[in-house]
């Protein structure tokens, strides 16, 4: 099912699009339900609250967001993240402190 998004991009490539660029790509698999307001997956038809974790979840099943602090990968940029703030998160400060992040407890 990636082909429908990615097919121009490696997974290299389709990590490394703004978040915007993703969603943009990704949008023409979203409806809203009229009858509820609710957003929904045009490919499973599944009335979803996090439509575009769905589709990277279930649909793209690409491991294409590398963890910055070890060498997992993780198919979508939600589940990445939940990896680094319990995995990760006296790593992440450092790297916030060092960086120049002025509130870097709130990583």
């Amino acid at each position: 099912m990636s082909h429908l998004l990615a097919d121009d991009l490696d997974l290299k490539q389709w990590a490394s699009l703004s978040n915007t660029e993703r969603n943009d790509r990704m949008k023409i698999l979203i409806f809203t339900d009229p009858d509820t307001g609710k957003k929904g997956c045009t490919l499973c038809k599944k009335l979803v609250a996090r439509p575009y974790d769905h589709i990277e979840n279930v649909h793209l099943c690409l491991a294409a967001y590398q963890c910055d602090f070890c060498d997992k990968s993780f198919k979508s940029r939600n589940l990445r993240a939940q990896h680094v703030h319990y995995n990760h998160k006296e790593e992440k400060k450092v790297r916030m402190i060092i960086s120049g992040n002025k509130n870097p407890q709130k990583y």
